[in-house]
């Protein structure tokens, strides 16, 4: 079989997989399944619980009956073991009673009943006799006759059974069956039911010892208490919350039986007692308390013995195990188990009038620091003590909350804000927490010879002679503890003042309330002052900021009208330029192709009535009117670039490069040049103006190159400031990097036009549609070493090759 944690982790993942999913019926089985066999082996029980509630909920809407009710008696089963109050377990009892009564009625027999609803009822008291499950819901005998035999009913009815007769003392019974232990460990392995049989069988072995009376019959069945007490203590190793405090109290156990030392049987007494109360397990610890108190009785030390009882008492009140606790008030009827929480003496007669007074001068302290100085001084003064402590739960942790020491007839408090933290040497605790654990009073006379505290480092350290702890109770809950301590003289706490203390630990306990009470509320309101100061720096910086907005807002409406002026000179501009281009494209061309005609006229039909000179002249004009048409053109281009709708796309510059050069070569075939153009390169831009910025480019470095022997023109991409960069490269002309700064704009020119004829606009054309298009360029050159146009544009990439 595999581990635990391995079956806890693929049934984790079976409960993921089923919630996934709308199949009732297997999300019933599996939570179920996970409840009744994984869940109690790590964790607490009561988480079990919750499981199979979801089982039966799921099992119920699914229809699925028998495994209804399976949750159902399990749930009861479970509240049971986890020490529920039998009222509130009824309560949900009740419900699921009525509707296994329509819907599943073998179940109900076989398991239910028999295996949780009537051993609730024998609890309260609801069955014929504290032995018998007979009520108008079962008949015992009827029910062996008929299901009895059956394994797993059987198992169900003595895993119950066993512990009922325990409870309740039916020893002579309980030890017939006694083996029956093993048939649930048969039936139902797997279980919690498994080591709650295992438990209360031992519990059983150990009080039926003198009824066995056959001596083999007693040593087999203790082999078999050794087997449970060993299989008991794997399990307390693997989930303590479950199953420790049943190890500790079947050690204890074993350890009376057996003839142990006065000091380990009581070790493991309180050890099960302290896991019981830690794992909220009322019905354990009542159970071990009773038992402690027994063992006390045994040795003839009765005083001892009533705390126990008591607590034991009040711990099945808890369980609400009616039976039971009729039970002990009938056995010990002369201890007063029923003044649990009172004092464990008869009060003497008071001087009413100081207790008056005393009680006024606690109760007109609100301010806890002076409230804590008048009692610790009151108390002192009082009860003839030399050493007082107030202690209070912090966290968890109880905690010397003042130190008041009498010196020289006066008593000095030391609260917790002025003392150092000290550890266990600072109290005893063992008294502390006995009476935290009892909430009663206590007083030791010549504490190191105390069976219960001598052991306690404090008491081994100071030996204090007198002793006289008083819980602080409030509404049911102990709200302090106050000790007090006399280390010369015994019996120094007599009736009188220890009934004086109880007047005052009274008031004390409502006056420390009320000024906690208000320290609450003085905190509260001064947080809220702090709150209150936050709220109006806050809102002192949001009118600051909402100035700043305002002004802010301001600042833009008077930018937005600034704007607004400027488009307004933007759009008359721009029909200024559409007028001039106009004009440039009508008005300008008609002379100029007046003057061009008519000195094409001359020189065709009156060359020979012209000498040298004048054809010269006439030429000169005819070139120059060319010349002017084409700065014309390009004055038109550059202003149509700077008014054209951009269109950008993803732009393969590779192919429309070639393109250029293709077109640039077919113009002049006799041209011998080499073009070097990178594969891949693409950008976003308009594509139309790509290809004219593209075009000046190459134009520029197809001119600048005409008188080089071999020149070159290339297109490349760099690495540029963790980006890319493009350049065209030439070997032709060049130019002086002092005059860079002329090179883009319009009609600038570094060489005569004779040299390289041309507009001069072509580079700042390019220019322009790059930086529309959110691009830049710049130029790097040398004079007969060539020239480098660097430019960018929005998304260049190039290939990863």
């Amino acid at each position: 079989m595999l581990p635990v944690e391995q079956r806890e982790s693929r049934h984790q993942v079976a409960l993921t997989l089923a919630d996934r999913y709308e199949n009732l019926e297997m999300r019933g089985k599996i939570y179920f399944l996970f409840g009744i066999f994984i869940n109690h082996w790590t964790k607490h029980v009561s988480e079990s619980t919750e499981a199979m509630r979801k089982g039966y909920l799921f099992s119920v809407e699914a229809g699925d009956w028998t495994y209804a009710v399976y949750g159902a008696a399990n749930v009861i089963s479970n509240l049971i073991i986890a020490g529920v109050h039998c009222d509130e377990v009824k309560v949900e009892a009740d419900k699921y009673l009525q509707f296994l009564k329509d819907k599943a009625t073998v179940g109900l027999n076989s398991f239910f009943l028999p295996g949780g609803y009537c051993a609730l009822l024998n609890l309260q008291g609801r069955t014929r006799a504290a032995n018998s499950f007979d009520c108008e819901h079962l008949d015992e005998e009827r029910f062996h006759e008929t299901l009895g035999h059956l394994s797993i009913v059987e198992a169900w009815f003595y895993a119950v059974k066993i512990r009922s007769l325990y409870i309740h003392r039916c020893f002579e019974e309980g030890a017939r069956v006694i083996t029956k232990a093993e048939v649930v460990a048969e039936g139902v392995p797997g279980q919690v039911k498994v080591p709650e049989a295992y438990f209360y069988s031992c519990l059983m072995l150990a009080a039926a010892q003198n009824i066995i009376g056959d001596t083999a019959d007693r040593a087999r069945l203790w082999v078999l208490f050794r087997k449970y007490e060993a299989q008991m203590k794997q399990w307390a190793d693997h989930c303590p919350d479950n199953y420790l405090h049943k190890y500790c109290l079947i050690v204890a156990e074993r350890l009376r039986v057996e003839g142990g030392t006065l000091d380990d049987a009581l070790g493991w007494y309180d050890r099960a007692i302290q896991s019981a109360e830690e794992g909220h397990f009322v019905n354990v610890a009542a159970v071990a308390r009773e038992l402690k108190g027994r063992y006390w009785l045994e040795r003839k030390r009765g005083s001892y013995a009533k705390a126990d009882l008591r607590e034991a008492h009040y711990g099945y009140q808890l369980w609400g195990a009616t039976r039971k606790v009729a039970m002990l008030e009938a056995e010990f009827e002369g201890l007063s188990l029923g003044s649990r929480g009172g004092t464990d003496y008869a009060p003497a007669e008071l001087d009413l009038l100081s207790a008056h007074k005393a009680s006024r001068a606690i109760s007109g302290k609100i301010e806890l620091e002076d409230l804590i100085q008048t009692m610790m001084s009151i108390v002192m003064e009082s009860a003839g003590a030399d050493r007082g402590l107030l202690l209070r739960d912090r966290e968890g942790r109880w905690q010397i909350e003042a130190d008041a020491v009498l010196a020289e007839s006066n008593v000095r408090v030391i609260t917790s804000a002025d003392r150092d933290s000290r550890g266990h040497e600072a109290a005893p605790l063992s008294v502390v927490h006995y009476v935290v654990r009892t909430q009663a009073p206590v007083t030791v006379d010549d504490p190191a010879r105390d069976p219960r505290f001598g052991h306690d480092p404090y008491i081994l350290a100071v030996q204090p002679k007198s002793i006289l702890c008083v819980p602080l109770l409030h509404q049911g809950r102990t709200a302090g503890v106050l000790y007090l301590e006399n280390k010369l003289g015994r019996d120094v706490f007599t009736a009188d003042r220890r009934a004086l203390v109880d007047v005052l630990t009274g008031q004390m306990a409502i006056s420390l309330e009320n000024a906690g009470l208000y320290a609450n509320v003085k905190a509260t309101l001064a947080e809220q002052g702090r709150m209150m100061a936050d709220l109006e720096r806050q809102r002192a910086e949001l009118v600051r900021k909402n100035d700043e907005l305002a002004e802010q807002r301001a600042q833009l409406s008077a930018q937005a009208a600034t704007l607004r002026s400027l488009n307004a000179e933007v759009l008359s501009s721009n029909s200024e330029l559409e007028a001039f281009s106009y004009s440039v494209a009508h008005d300008l061309r008609a002379p100029l192709r007046g003057m061009n005609g008519f000195a094409t006229v001359l020189l065709e039909e009156y060359k020979e009535k012209l000498d040298a000179d004048g054809i010269d002249c006439l030429r000169e004009i005819h070139s120059n009117a060319v010349r002017m048409g084409q700065l014309i053109d390009a004055m038109l281009a550059l202003a149509r670039v700077s008014r054209a709708e951009l269109k950008p796309e993803s732009v393969d510059l590779t192919s429309l490069a070639r393109a250029v050069a293709t077109e640039l070569a077919a113009t002049e075939p006799q041209r011998r040049l080499e073009v070097v153009i990178e594969d891949g390169i693409q950008g976003f831009i308009d594509k139309r103006l790509a290809r004219a910025m593209l075009e000046n480019l190459f134009g520029n470095a197809w001119k600048f190159t005409r008188d080089v022997a071999q020149p070159r023109v290339e297109l490349g991409t760099l690495e540029d400031g963790g980006g890319v960069s493009c350049f065209v490269r030439d070997n032709g002309a060049g130019f002086d990097m002092a005059y860079a700064d002329k090179l883009f704009g319009p009609f600038q020119r570094l060489h005569s036009a004779r040299e390289f004829p041309g507009t001069g606009i072509g580079l700042a054309t390019a220019k322009r549609i790059l930086h529309r298009s959110g691009g830049r360029i710049w130029a790097e050159g040398r004079v007969g070493g060539g020239a480098t146009f660097h430019f960018t544009v929005p998304q260049l990439k190039r290939s990863a090759s």
